[in-house]
């Protein structure tokens, strides 16, 4: 140690007048350690227990993240082996050390080492407490140290803050008396705002990770071969299952175990793998988790980190999304329904009105009259529009299937469950509507849980061990009489009052004077623009039948009717014969299956072509051309004789 140092250094001590050439701060601090009576020529920092070090150090562990990569490339790349860097918190731990192994060695034979207090009670003024007590930059050189065992440094100081102010540590840059330099105080400035602005940057990141609710962004360094945290948002967590916590700069194993039912996950990770919304299952404190996941490897030159960005999203709601934006959804709305006949109109009316209430609702009417469509305009007229629209038909599974179908099933809850398990449609229509058509065909048994799940708002999954609570309504529709079938014991009556708390009887359309043609007009456009034909258009004979006949198979029979002819003829005009062949032939190998030709009342009586038309078609069997005509077989024969009269 310089000689000149030392006695300057002891002359400070011993002669209070001395002190007069300090700086003011230094001088200051100086007096108030005079009256702590540190022995200053033995005193050294206070050594933390290892349990008090690894909480500091968890405390401070964002200033590990930030300063981390900053300093780690600077002891790299430095072509300087005498100047290191010390990280300390706010209360004077001395929580990492920085620098090449001829600063290390000398910062250990002068007794700085991590885990000790550098506090003045310990070993009064040095460069943490100066800058501490003013706050900025500022440096603390060979005799200004209280303390013998700090004489022979040079010690520059900075700190770390966040955008709002609050200070998270300092950073000081050290090295030997004699190789003190103004340049190191530029230095140490330097670093602390490199630090500073990769916390903005990390800052930033990591708010922008949980802008969008369901996915789950992870930021790893791995630039050092392991997978240390730089940013989890919160919701990793909740598709965990995890309580949510501070884990910067941990390892993610501290938060995914790297099992053996892991491995998969790992082996992406470690190996830099990328991956597309890969689906995974994860092994978390022994609960299997659904996941996809996907992967980007980034290379950050600012801050020198090189590592994996991991973005996870639960098939829950990957599930969940598929319904609300794919095959559930309600298309069509009540100014796209067409009907002009009085009594559809107050139907209609009816719904709009139904549409705003929330209540469940119960449409009751024959088959192919359109209780779905309505069902669709009740929902995007109501306020859960923006929400999942989801329809089953419960005449069109078994027992067994509809259950799983509405509650959904656990994996492995029974032979044949597929991998993850199934989200139900209960759950697929959370916040939404649930459209159950044809009602009346669900299972007793199954009437029972729906009951309980309207009652309660929740249900559990068949192979689960704990209730999902929703909040959905329920649009049900049947073309049954349910009132027969509760008197039959195979409707439940409490159900049915519960889903029918509003009822609208849809009208056929035999009773909706006007409609047939209005319907039939716009299906033929929608036909012919599908098929890319010229415009096709009806005859008048055949406006005139389908005016009169009653249509048994409602709108969906007009439909279905139109579709079919204009697919198999080449002509541009539908007459009353391609609409009579239709109607008695119902499969390819044109087998007659009768469909009566019926009239509604204030018919005029049945003409003498369509008597002829029936024959024909019927290849001269009186009894069917009775059916098809609707008359019965005693009035046909007379019809026959008066014509024969005739002639």
């Amino acid at each position: 140690m310089d000689n000149l140092l030392k006695n300057e250094w002891k002359s400070y001590h011993e002669d209070t007048n001395r002190r007069a050439m300090m700086r003011d701060i230094v001088r200051t601090l100086w007096q108030e350690d005079d009256q702590r009576e540190i022995d200053y020529r033995h005193a050294l920092p206070k050594k933390m227990a290892s349990t008090d070090y690894q909480k500091a150090k968890q405390r401070a562990r964002r200033l590990y993240v930030y300063a981390n990569s900053v300093i780690k490339h600077l002891e790299k790349t430095s072509q300087t082996s005498n100047i290191g860097v010390a990280i300390f918190d706010n209360d004077g731990c001395l929580l990492k050390l920085f620098g090449k192994a001829e600063f290390t060695t000398w910062a250990a034979d002068h007794h700085i080492e991590i885990g000790t207090i550098w506090r003045s009670e310990f070993i009064g003024t040095n460069i943490f407490t100066v800058g501490d007590r003013l706050q900025a930059r500022t440096s603390l050189i060979g005799a200004e140290n209280y303390a013998a065992f700090l004489l022979d440094t040079a010690c520059y100081v900075a700190h770390v803050s966040l955008d709002n102010g609050i200070k998270l540590g300092s950073v000081v840059v050290m090295t030997r008396y004699e190789d003190r330099s103004p340049y190191l105080s530029n230095l140490v400035m330097t670093i602390s705002r490199l630090i500073e602005l990769q916390m903005f940057w990390l800052e930033i990141t990591e708010i922008s990770t949980g802008i969008i609710e369901g996915y789950g962004i992870i930021s790893l360094d791995q630039s050092n071969g392991d997978n240390r945290v730089l940013t989890m948002s919160k919701e990793v967590f909740h598709i965990l299952g995890l309580q949510s916590r501070n884990v910067h700069y941990e390892y993610l194993e501290a938060v995914i175990h790297n099992s053996g039912e892991n491995g998969e996950f790992f082996a992406i990770i470690n190996e830099k793998r990328i991956v597309n919304d890969l689906s995974i299952r994860l092994n978390i404190n022994g609960r299997q988790v659904g996941l996809t996941i996907s992967t980007y490897a980034f290379k950050e030159n600012k801050f020198h980190m090189d590592g994996l960005i991991i973005a996870i999203n639960s098939m829950k709601r990957i599930n969940t999304l598929l319904s609300k934006y794919s095959v559930n959804t309600a298309r069509v709305t009540f100014d796209e329904i067409l009907g002009k006949s009085d009594v559809f109109l107050a139907t209609t009316d009816k719904c709009r009105v139904a549409s705003k209430s929330g209540s469940h609702v119960l449409l009751l009417g024959e088959s192919g009259v359109g209780k779905d469509v309505l069902a669709q305009a009740i929902h995007n007229e109501s306020h859960r529009r923006l929400q999942p629209f989801v329809a089953l038909n419960c005449a069109s599974l078994s027992k067994e299937l509809i259950s799983s179908e509405l509650f959904g099933y656990e994996e492995g809850a029974f032979t044949g469950a597929k991998k993850g398990g199934n989200i139900g449609k209960f759950e697929m229509a959370n916040n939404g509507t649930l459209f159950l058509d044809e009602i009346g065909d669900m299972p007793l048994d199954l009437q029972a849980f729906l009951l309980r799940v309207l009652e309660e708002k929740s249900f559990m999954k068949i192979g689960g061990d704990s209730p999902i609570h929703v909040d959905v309504r329920i649009i049900a529709a049947t073309n049954k009489d349910l009132k027969k079938l509760i008197q039959q014991g195979r409707f439940r009556e409490d159900l049915f009052y519960r889903l029918g708390i509003v009822r609208i009887h849809i009208p056929p359309l035999r009773r909706r004077a006007g409609d047939a043609l209005l319907l039939a007009d716009a299906f033929i456009e929608q036909i012919c623009k599908r098929h890319q034909r010229p415009q096709i258009v009806l005859s008048d004979t055949a406006k005139a039948f389908m005016s009169s006949y009653d249509w048994p198979g409602n709108v969906r029979e007009v439909q279905n009717m139109l579709e079919g002819i204009i697919s198999t003829q080449r002509g541009n005009l539908i007459t009353r014969d391609d609409i009579n062949r239709y109607l008695a032939f119902d499969n390819a190998l044109e087998q007659p299956v009768m469909r009566p030709y019926r009239r509604i009342e204030g018919m005029q009586p049945v003409a003498e072509g369509d008597i002829y038309e029936a024959l024909r078609l019927c290849n001269n069997n009186r009894t069917r051309a009775a059916a098809y005509l609707g008359i019965s077989r005693r009035t046909l024969y007379r019809r026959l004789a008066a014509l024969e009269d005739q002639s």
